[in-house]
């Protein structure tokens, strides 16, 4: 865009009058009544890479970090070393870049007065950048003394960099300057070199612990998973949700949770207020077991009762022709099985009856150690 100047002052009324945007034609009158100052509205950027920053040497740029911290071990020198000082009272080195523009985007509608306080109070490239670099050291300072050094060392966040961008630009605005800034990004963080090693042991050991904790998450997910199924999350904040009803007696509430336990369990899901999801794992493999054993047991119970029920009749009707038969039944099947020690005292019937001959070896083996024991030794 330009400003046409009348023997020194800006010609036009009004800011959008007196800023000839791309298009024209525009009439002037010969130099010295008129004159024409142009300014280059396009995106400038500043990089802030040695005001916050050690010195640099020829070679540096080949090193790794560890590499330029085991070379620079001697205390800072303020002369050819810049820092800055953290909100903890630690320095930190920074490097920024800052790209601006004057008057901010065409179609603001401040624009053109924009253009016009570029002209009035700034006026060069060389006051525009000593300003810019000056408005954006004293926003990067302020900024730094609200956090702490590990702040830095985790990086900026897009929102701690937009934080920056208003500071800079607050300070542009009080002098009205005309210059926005559109971006603030920080290109660069180093602690200084002399401790170096110590951080990176400290970032080192917070890597392990994530490592660790996220080792013991997955464990902890798969041990779950193998327990109940991708339900397991819900099922535990049921169970958490009765625990916590239960300690504080809550009756209405264990009552009601009591219940939802006992449907999950039987239909093996959470049921809709926890999800909705399937039970599954070990849970569902234990519980189907356990119905599979439920159901065998009543079918068994009442297949007895039912033959003991026949029984009775037929003992009500002729109790001994019953128990005669069940007598010579008990009998065939002691009789019929591979008997292999039968004993008879006045004191007691043993009976030990098996099929597998190494069970019938190990009690002959027992048999003759108990001879052994109590054999009378020779004179």
């Amino acid at each position: 865009v330009a400003v046409r100047l009348r023997f020194g002052n800006i010609a036009g009324e009004g800011a959008s009058r007196q800023v000839m945007r791309p298009g024209g034609p525009y009439f002037t009158l010969p130099y010295p009544i008129d004159e024409v100052v142009k300014v280059d509205t396009t995106v400038r950027s500043l990089h802030l890479d040695r005001e916050f920053w050690f010195e640099t040497r020829e070679g540096d740029e080949a090193m790794s970090a560890a590499q330029v911290a085991s070379s620079r071990q001697g205390p800072l020198n303020p002369e050819r070393d810049s820092y800055i000082v953290t909100g903890d009272a630690n320095i930190i080195h920074l490097r920024w870049t800052v790209n601006y523009k004057i008057g901010g985007a065409p179609q603001s509608p401040r624009f053109a007065d924009k253009i016009i306080e570029y002209i009035e109070n700034v006026g060069d490239p060389k006051s525009e950048q000593m300003i810019v670099g000056s408005a954006c050291q004293r926003g990067i300072v302020n900024f730094a003394a609200g956090r702490n050094i590990d702040q830095f060392v985790d990086g900026i966040s897009d929102a701690e960099a937009k934080e920056v961008q208003r500071l800079i630009q607050k300070t542009l605005d009080d002098l009205a300057s005309g210059i926005v800034v559109a971006r603030v990004s920080s290109t660069e963080t180093k602690v200084p070199n002399q401790v170096y090693a110590a951080f990176q042991a400290v970032t080192g050991a917070e890597n392990e612990r994530l490592r660790v904790v996220e080792a013991a998450k997955k464990y902890r997910n798969s041990v779950l998973n193998e327990v109940a199924g991708h339900a397991h999350e819900a099922m535990w904040q049921l169970i958490r949700d009765y625990q916590m009803s239960y300690e504080g007696g809550q009756a209405d509430q264990i009552e009601m949770l009591e219940d939802r336990l006992a449907n999950a369990f039987e239909l093996l899901n959470t049921g809709k207020d926890y999800g909705n999801l399937e039970i599954g794992g070990t849970t569902a493999q234990a519980i189907n077991e356990g119905k599979a054993y439920r159901t065998q047991i009543s079918r068994d119970v009442k297949a007895e009762a039912d033959r003991f029920l026949a029984l009775l009749d037929q003992y009500r009707r002729m109790p001994e022709i019953v128990t005669t038969r069940l007598w010579e039944q008990t009998r065939e099947t002691i009789m019929t099985s591979r008997i292999h020690k039968f004993i008879m005292s006045p004191a007691k019937i043993v009976l030990q009856v098996n099929r597998d001959p190494n069970l019938i070896g190990k009690w002959e083996q027992e048999d003759l150690a108990v001879q052994d024991t109590t054999a009378v030794p020779a004179p």
